[in-house]
């Protein structure tokens, strides 16, 4: 059992003042009302501080018992942080505001509506719409309270737009509008690397936890799309007795704190898709995550796992050799090129040079050659002319290989170094 001090600091919110972007008129000059907002969070637990103290000390005997009453291991203080600002709203989070309309003059006002928007870059969500007929009348120094709450999908700046219309006693229809301006974060960073070996495609995303409050993992899923199988190659644990040590590991919490990250790894196939098809599909799956608070707020994030920025092994190994010994400035010189088919289909490769990533070295003829059809293991050899432009040490850069059979590119790049002397004759 756990129990708290509340120590009453101020709300568990935050003040529209410090929130606000653009505001409309002041509320206790033009207006009969006044309008408020604070965004609702939850307390942390307090620090835990550890303190000694003697018996002979100064309420020595009251510190000693208070000390061994927290000391159980758990870091758990018997006290509450209220927040002392706004904060930092993450994809996923539940946003809840508390907005308060306050009458501030000395007459009744009536046919009091109140409308809640919250707009995240082109989309707008109506949180609230209180039309005139639910409060014909609101008193002086009387107050009408809402709590609104939305599921944050968005990343970006968000724009909570408060529009209030009242009629006041002389019977003038007045408006009363405000906009608080808040920026959404990304929590988790998510790096992904794709790995093709074969037929299989191996995806590793490594998931970082961005903000510094520690968060629990509930739950981790993969949906591959419908052509593909998937295989779970992380660590399965047991809810054993013998194998689980911690409580967290039984419950299936996986604490990740700040800045911390954890790394998921997942075998993808494809039955019954070709090869070639297989690995140029755009999206592979969806990585769903599922985490909790410290006060067991539950959220979800869902990301897109896609084969862009890939290095996949499209089964071909080019390499230059039979080098001069003497390579001159500005006098051409010939290297044998070698293609091999490393892969478990047939290629039709034509040889492209990328130009401007030749840096010393250029390749001497015409870009474009078709190299024939190559069979799966094996290989095909051809002389290449470069010409140096630059003395010094160089690498080779900018050979392409295009498959004309599904229009897949391979780049070699740093494939040899050569040494370009001065030309002194």
């Amino acid at each position: 059992r756990v129990r708290f001090k509340l120590r009453v600091v101020g709300l568990c919110g935050q003040s529209a003042e410090k929130m606000t972007q653009r505001g409309g008129e002041d509320g206790g000059r033009e207006h009969s009302l006044s309008l408020r907002v604070m965004r609702l969070t939850m307390p942390t637990f307090g620090a835990h501080h550890q303190f000694f103290a003697e018996s002979a000390d100064v309420c020595g005997d009251v510190l000693q018992q208070q000390r061994i009453q927290n000391d159980d291991g758990s870091l758990l203080s018997q006290s509450l942080a209220l927040p002392s600002n706004f904060g930092t709203i993450f994809l996923g989070d539940v946003f809840a505001s508390y907005i308060s309309v306050c009458n501030t003059s000395p007459y009744a006002v009536s046919n009091l509506a109140v409308k809640i928007e919250l707009n995240a870059g082109q989309n707008r969500h109506v949180l609230l719409e209180s039309p005139s007929s639910r409060t014909p009348a609101l008193k002086p120094s009387c107050n009408k309270e809402f709590i609104v709450r939305h599921a944050i999908v968005e990343e970006g700046v968000h724009h909570l737009i408060c529009t209030v219309q009242y009629t006041r006693q002389d019977g003038e229809r007045k408006p009363l509008r405000k906009v608080f301006k808040f920026k959404v974060e990304k929590l988790f960073g998510i790096k992904q690397r794709n790995e093709f070996v074969g037929d299989r495609l191996f995806v590793e995303l490594q998931v970082q936890n961005s903000s510094k409050s520690t968060i629990h993992i509930d739950r981790v899923t993969f949906e591959p799309i419908e052509s593909l199988q998937y295989r779970d190659l992380n660590e399965k644990r047991r809810i054993d007795e013998e194998e689980v040590k911690d409580e967290l590991s039984a419950l299936g919490l996986w604490t990740l704190k700040g800045g911390h990250q954890l790394c998921y790894l997942y075998e993808i196939s494809g039955s019954g898709i070709p090869v070639e098809k297989f690995r140029s599909i755009g999206t592979v799956g969806v990585f769903g995550i599922t985490w909790t608070k410290s006060f067991g707020a539950s959220s979800k994030q869902q990301f897109t796992v896609t084969l862009q920025g890939s290095t996949p092994d499209l089964g071909l190994s080019l390499s230059l050799t039979h080098c001069p010994a003497q390579v001159l400035l500005e006098r051409p010189f010939v290297l044998q090129c070698t293609l091999v088919n490393t892969g478990a289909t047939h290629v039709v490769p034509r040889l492209v040079f990328v130009r401007n990533k030749m840096d010393g070295i250029m390749a001497n003829g015409v870009s474009g050659k078709d190299l024939g059809e190559l069979p799966m293991q094996s290989s095909v050899s051809f002389p290449i002319s470069f010409f140096p432009v630059r003395p010094g040490v160089h690498k080779i850069n900018g050979i392409r290989v295009i498959n004309q059979t599904n229009n897949s590119k391979t780049d070699f790049d740093n494939v040899l170094t050569v040494h370009v002397e001065e030309n002194t004759a």
